[in-house]
């Protein structure tokens, strides 16, 4: 008489090495910002001072001290450019990059 199995026990049954998180792909460095998005950014790296700032309906973001920064049409890079630049001015050690958290 064959072994029963549990039905989809297969599909468990092999290494979870697709459960690793997927590193920053070309895509997401090409990806352009606009209306609807989200990033995650953090003065001085500190986990304790991130912000997570939602693009308004004209592609900007507003920081308090820093005021508006606008991301609409930019990539990844530019954007973290653009806001390292204007961060610097307030915050004396802007290390951390630009994570995006939602995309629309």
């Amino acid at each position: 008489m064959p072994e029963i199995t549990p039905f989809g026990s297969y599909i468990l049954s092999g290494s979870a090495t697709t459960f690793a998180p997927v590193p920053e792909t070309p895509r997401l460095q090409s990806c352009l910002f606009g209306p609807g998005d989200q990033v995650l950014i953090s003065p001085r790296g500190r986990a304790d001072l991130e912000y997570n700032f939602s693009f308004g309906h004209e592609g900007k973001i507003v920081i308090h001290k820093v005021g508006e920064i606008v991301a609409w049409g930019m990539t990844v890079p530019q954007f973290e450019a653009r806001q390292k630049a204007r961060l610097s001015k307030i915050y004396s050690k802007n290390q951390r990059p630009v994570g995006k958290t939602e995309t629309r």
